[in-house]
C-alpha cells in the first residue's frame, strides 16, 4: 500500500459503478480489492496512464471481478466515464478563508502572565498533590 493514501483519487475510488447480487452498491475501490490489487496503487497507476491506456486495462480489470458489472458495451463505456474521472483536472474543495478584521498595526497584543501567577499556579497544584497523598496515606493506615 502506498505510504500516504492520495486523497485526490477519492472520487475515482468511491464512485459507484454496479450493484451486486445482495444489492449492495459495488464502488471501484471495492472492485479493485475484490480484484486482488491494492486500490490506491492501482488507481495512481491508471492515473499515469493515457486515457486509453487507462480505459482498456480498467475494461479488463472489471470484466474480471467477481459479482461485478457484466461485460459489454456497458462496461466500455463505464471504464471510459471512470478514466475521464480519474484524469480530470484536481479542483480545490477549499477555499481559502479570508480574515474577518484585520489587526492594526499599533495593536498591543496581550502580555504573558506574570512569574507571580505562575508562581502561585505552581504552588496551588503542589498543595492539592500534597492533599490527595495525605488522604491516601490516611485511607491505607486506618483502613488496611
Amino acid at each position: 500500500m502506498t505510504a500516504a493514501l492520495r486523497t485526490d483519487l477519492n472520487d475515482f475510488l468511491f464512485t459507484p459503478i454496479a450493484n451486486d447480487e445482495h444489492g449492495m452498491h459495488l464502488t471501484m475501490l471495492s472492485a479493485l480489492a475484490r480484484s486482488g490489487v491494492d486500490p490506491w496503487d492501482e488507481a495512481a497507476s491508471l492515473a499515469a496512464l493515457s486515457r486509453e491506456s487507462a480505459t482498456q486495462k480498467l475494461v479488463e480489470l472489471l470484466a474480471g471481478v467477481p459479482n461485478g458489472p457484466s461485460p459489454g458495451d456497458q462496461t466500455a463505456s463505464l471504464a471510459a466515464r471512470l478514466v475521464a474521472q480519474l484524469h480530470a483536472s484536481p479542483t480545490p474543495k477549499l477555499t481559502p478563508v479570508a480574515p474577518t478584521t484585520a489587526v492594526p498595526r499599533d495593536h498591543e497584543w496581550p502580555s504573558p502572565p506574570s512569574p507571580t501567577l505562575i508562581s502561585r499556579f505552581r504552588w496551588a497544584i503542589y498543595g492539592v498533590g500534597t492533599t490527595i497523598l495525605l488522604v491516601l496515606a490516611y485511607r491505607t493506615l486506618v483502613i488496611g
